[in-house]
C-alpha cells in the first residue's frame, strides 16, 4: 500500500537547515527537463528564508562566460591509474550566489561547481563542453561512465568538506549546522550515496551524517542506468571488490552495477516526480520494462512510509512573458492585469479597454517583431505559428514530415526549433526544400537564444508530440504564453489534470480546453499519424474562428495562462511544501545526532 508523507509531520524545519542539491544540471546549464526542475525547486526554497539551500553541479567550461565565479576549495580524490594504482586527482570548487529575484537580494543559493582534475588524464576533459547541447555527448577520450563516476565522488568529496570543515565563529550564537540533507536528482548522480558512505567513515564525522533523498524522474529509463563493475573498481576506494559485490549482488546483473535500486535503497527518502504515478507503481496498474530492476526496492520503501510521489513544479518566473527584457525590447510583454480584468469586463463596452491591455495584441507584436527581423514574413500574420521546441530524437519526432504536410496544407507556418543532437542534418535540409514557404528549422545554440523567447511569446499552437521526455515542462510553458497544446496522450501522471483535452466536451464553443490530444501507438501507425492530423487541423480551425472574435481570442489566452499558474512551485500544500516534509522525515531517520523536538515542533 501507498503511505505517501506521514500526517504527523509538519512542513516546518529548524531554521538555517541546509539543503545541497546534487544534479549535473542547473541555471544555464540545462539540456533538458532536470535542470529547469532542479533550478525552479531551488529558487522557489531559496525565497524561503528558513532555509540554507545550495546546488553542488559539474564547472562546464562554458560557464566561464556566464557567471562570475570565485575559487572555493581544492580537493582530491583518489582514481586508478592504468595500472590499478592510486593516484589522487586534485580538483578546484568554483562557487557563485544566484539571486532568486533580480530585484530582490534576500534568497540566494551558493552554487558550486566541481572542476575537472587538471593533472588526470582523460578525467581533465570531462566539463569541457562548449554548449549546454553537448553535457551528455560521449567524447573519444573519456567515457561517459568514468565522466559520471568522477563527478559522483568528487561531489561525496565535497560534501564531507562542507560537513567537517565549516568552522563556528567564536561569538556565533549557534553552531553551524554542515549539511542536513542531501538531495540527489536522477540516477546518474546515484553513487553519490556510495562514495559519500565511504567518505563519511573515512572523514570519522563530528557531525550528524547528511540524510540522503533520492529523486526518481521518470520510470522508463531511469531504472536501467548502470556501471560496469571495472569502471566501479577503478574510483571506489575498498580493500575487497568481491566482498563489495557480494554486498551488493541484488544491484548486479551481467558484471554491471544498476545504482537506482542501490539509492532506493540506500537512501532515508526515496521520491517520484508524479504522486499519482508514485502509488500507480505501487497499488497498480501501472506496469514498465524491466521493472524488477527497482519495483521491489520501491515496494520495500513504500512499506515504511519512505516512497513518496511529489507533484513537480513549474518555474513561472523563467521565462516570464510579464517581465522578459527581450520581449519589452518588441512592446510583447505580457500585461499583468490577469487577476485585475474579471472575464466579463471584456464584454462591457463601456469600460473602454485599451490595446495594451489585451495579451493577444502582445502576442501579435512578437509576431511582428520576428517579422522585423526576417525571421517570419508578412504573410504570416495571416497563418496560424506552431511551435515546437525539444530534442529531434524522441518518440513521435518521426510523424514530423507529416504534420509538417497537414500544416502546409492548413496554410499554417511551422517552426522547429530544439536540440538537433544526432538527428541526420540532410534529413532537415529536404523538410525545408519541400516546405520552403511554410517551414523553419533552428537548431543552433544561439539562435535559439536570440529568438526563443519571441517565439513562444508569438506562437499560436504547441506541438508536443511527447510530454514525458520533458516532463511536460514545455507543455507548461506554452501555457504560461497562452499557447494551446498539441500533444499525445501519454501517461503524465499528474500533468493530465492540467492539459484539459477539448474532445471530451459535446459543446465545441466552450473555451474550458487547452490542448488537442490524440493516440500515440508506434504499433498502429497509420491510426497515430491520423491523430496527430485531425489534432492540428481541429487546432487550426479553431485559430482561425478565434481569429476574429478577439474577445473570444483573449478569454482563451487567459485561460490557458491561468492553468499554467497552477503549477506554480510555490502554491499551497504544493511541492515545496511536501518536499519539507520529505527532508524532516529524512532528518529524523538520524535523529539521535538532533534534537528530536526541534524537527518535530
Amino acid at each position: 500500500k501507498y503511505l505517501g508523507i506521514d500526517s504527523n509531520v509538519t512542513s516546518e524545519l529548524p531554521p538555517g537547515t541546509t539543503i545541497y542539491h546534487v544534479s549535473k544540471e542547473f541555471g544555464v546549464a540545462t539540456e533538458g527537463s532536470l535542470g529547469k526542475i532542479v533550478t525552479g525547486l531551488a529558487k522557489a526554497q531559496a525565497a524561503n528564508s528558513s532555509m540554507n539551500v545550495n546546488v553542488i553541479m559539474p564547472y562546464y567550461s562554458f560557464l566561464k562566460q556566464k557567471y562570475k565565479v570565485t575559487k572555493n576549495v581544492q580537493l582530491g580524490v583518489k582514481v586508478r591509474d592504468t595500472d590499478g594504482q592510486w593516484k589522487v586527482a586534485h580538483f578546484t570548487t568554483y562557487k557563485f550566489l544566484l539571486n532568486v529575484d533580480r530585484n530582490n537580494s534576500q534568497g540566494t543559493i551558493n552554487v558550486f561547481m566541481i572542476g575537472s582534475p587538471s593533472d588526470m588524464p582523460s578525467l581533465n576533459q570531462a566539463f569541457k563542453i562548449d554548449v549546454a547541447d553537448n553535457l551528455y555527448t560521449p567524447k573519444k577520450s573519456l567515457p561517459l561512465e568514468w565522466k559520471d563516476l568522477y563527478f559522483c565522488k568528487a561531489a561525496a568529496e565535497f560534501i564531507t568538506y562542507r560537513n567537517t570543515m565549516l568552522d563556528t565563529p567564536l561569538f556565533a550564537k549557534r553552531e553551524s549546522r554542515g549539511v542536513d540533507v542531501v538531495h540527489i536528482h536522477s540516477t546518474t548522480n546515484a553513487m553519490v550515496i556510495e562514495f559519500l558512505k565511504i567518505s563519511n567513515e573515512q572523514a570519522n564525522f563530528k557531525r550528524k551524517d547528511p540524510s540522503i533523498v533520492y529523486t526518481l524522474y521518470n520510470y522508463y529509463d531511469d531504472h536501467l542506468h548502470s556501471y560496469d563493475l571495472g569502471d566501479v573498481n577503478k574510483f571506489l576506494e575498498i580493500q575487497d571488490m568481491n566482498q563489495f559485490e557480494y554486498e551488493n549482488s541484488q544491484y548486479i546483473r551481467e558484471n554491471r552495477l544498476f545504482v537506482s535500486s542501490l539509492a532506493v535503497d540506500k537512501s532515508q527518502m526515496a521520491t517520484f516526480m508524479s504522486e499519482e504515478i508514485a502509488r500507480e507503481m505501487v497499488e497498480g496498474p501501472l506496469d514498465f520494462d524491466l521493472k524488477e530492476l527497482v519495483l521491489p526496492n520501491i515496494l520495500n520503501k513504500a512499506k515504511i512510509g519512505r516512497w513518496v510521489g511529489i507533484s513537480y513544479g513549474f518555474d513561472v518566473t523563467e521565462p516570464n512573458p510579464f517581465k522578459n527584457q527581450l520581449l519589452e525590447i518588441s512592446n510583447a510583454t505580457f500585461p499583468e492585469n490577469l487577476d485585475i480584468l474579471d472575464p466579463l469586463d471584456f464584454y462591457d463596452n463601456s469600460l473602454n479597454i485599451s490595446p495594451q491591455d489585451l495579451i493577444a495584441v502582445s502576442k501579435l507584436n512578437a509576431k511582428k517583431y520576428l517579422i522585423s527581423e526576417g525571421l517570419l514574413n508578412e504573410d504570416d500574420l495571416e497563418r496560424p505559428l506552431v511551435l515546437f521546441d525539444g530534442k529531434f530524437q524522441i518518440t513521435g519526432f518521426q510523424f514530423f514530415v507529416e504534420a509538417t504536410n497537414t500544416l502546409a496544407t492548413l496554410d499554417a507556418k511551422f517552426v522547429i526549433m530544439g536540440q538537433r543532437n544526432r538527428y541526420p542534418v540532410v534529413k532537415l535540409k529536404k523538410m525545408i526544400e519541400n516546405y520552403a514557404d511554410h517551414l523553419i528549422i533552428i537548431y543552433e545554440p544561439e539562435i535559439r537564444e536570440k529568438w526563443g523567447v519571441h517565439l513562444y511569446a508569438a506562437a499560436d499552437i504547441q506541438y508536443v508530440p511527447d510530454p514525458s521526455e520533458d516532463l511536460g515542462l514545455v507543455a507548461a510553458e506554452a501555457l504560461l504564453f497562452g499557447t494551446p497544446v498539441v500533444s499525445s496522450d501519454i501517461d503524465m501522471g499528474d500533468l493530465n489534470d492540467v492539459l484539459i483535452n477539448k474532445t471530451i466536451y459535446e459543446d465545441k464553443t466552450i473555451n474550458d480546453y487547452n490542448s488537442y490530444l490524440y493516440e500515440l501507438d508506434e504499433e498502429f501507425i497509420d491510426s497515430s499519424i491520423q491523430g496527430v492530423k485531425s489534432a492540428l487541423s481541429d487546432a487550426v480551425e479553431d485559430w482561425r474562428r478565434m481569429a476574429t472574435d478577439l474577445v473570444e481570442r483573449e478569454l482563451f489566452v487567459r485561460k490557458l495562462i491561468r492553468s499554467a499558474l497552477e503549477l506554480d512551485w510555490r502554491r499551497i500544500g504544493g511541492p515545496i511544501e511536501q518536499y519539507r516534509k520529505v527532508y524532516k522525515m529524512a532528518m529524523l531517520q538520524i535523529s539521535d545526532h538532533l534534537e528530536v523536538d526541534e524537527l518535530w515542533h
